[in-house]
């Protein structure tokens, strides 16, 4: 793990490579992000300076509080490292309305670096993902706990005739959305299907596979993927059925300041 201590693991996630993007409490991190931006218009980038401030709530716990992102944000990520000039993590993302997380049960007696980035881009519209009800549950999560031939969902950027690009910060942004997007339910895997998109982004940080299940209220960040990347594999898990997923065509706005607070011993 990477700071934190504590897991659990989500009941769908993105299976193809069957391990975490970003470590943290999730084997592939359950970020919330808010539903609500479609690809429309907006004007330039011209965000301000986010203001963070870090608390110990408990010798292993540190609040983070932040002022909010000015524009059309679609959400926040939470970076964290052990040292002032080290990598940097995303351990967390956020939706706009939030500007507070508690980063838990941390390495005793260990500094940890913060900043936080605000999040935009154009986002598709959402595509359903089912599953097919003649498979019994029993069945369904024996087949998913079985290998499975996972090479066919690596990210990837197929051949395709080469869209128009435009850029997310400019006054064409509208335009420079992911268009066409589509799944395949790929029988190879129980419960993988294959996304695919057109790009039409000249400057995305990447990409972000975000999905909603039944009874979440916002849609998940469950992908972090590469620029220029359009198509990936992604798979629901056991007892998951039925899913929304969109594409978001990414990049991070100006940072935070720099915050840093240093853990206690361990309480237990």
């Amino acid at each position: 793990m990477s700071g934190a201590r504590a897991s659990r693991a989500p009941d769908f996630y993105w299976e193809s490579l069957k391990l975490s993007l970003v470590k943290h409490h999730w084997k592939l991190v359950g970020l919330c992000i808010l539903l609500g931006l479609s690809a429309c218009a907006r004007k330039p980038d011209n965000q301000g300076t986010i203001h963070l401030t870090t608390k110990l709530t408990s010798p292993i716990d540190i609040l983070l509080s932040w002022t909010p992102a000015s524009g059309n944000v679609a959400g926040y990520a939470l970076e964290y490292a052990t040292e002032p000039n080290g990598i940097f993590v995303i351990f967390q993302f956020l939706p706009p309305d939030q500007t507070e997380y508690t980063h838990p049960k941390l390495i005793p007696k260990t500094s940890f670096y913060y900043r936080v980035r605000p999040i935009y881009g154009q986002v598709t519209g959402p595509l359903e993902l089912r599953l097919s009800p003649q498979l019994s549950d029993a069945a369904y999560a024996k087949a998913f706990d079985e290998g499975e031939d996972y090479r066919w969902a690596l990210p990837k950027t197929e051949p395709r005739t080469k869209p128009p690009l435009f850029s997310l910060k400019g006054n064409d942004a509208a335009k420079a959305g992911p268009t066409d997007f589509g799944g395949t339910y790929m029988p190879v895997a129980v419960s993988g299907f294959e996304l695919r998109w057109n790009d039409h982004s000249s400057d995305e940080e990447g990409f972000l596979v975000e999905a909603k299940k039944d009874g979440d209220k916002t849609f998940i960040v469950r992908a972090v993927l590469p620029a220029n990347t359009n198509a990936t594999g992604f798979a629901l898990g056991p007892p998951t059925r039925k899913a929304l997923v969109r594409i978001r065509a990414y990049y991070y706005g100006t940072p935070s300041n720099l915050e840093t607070k240093t853990t206690g011993d361990d309480p237990e």
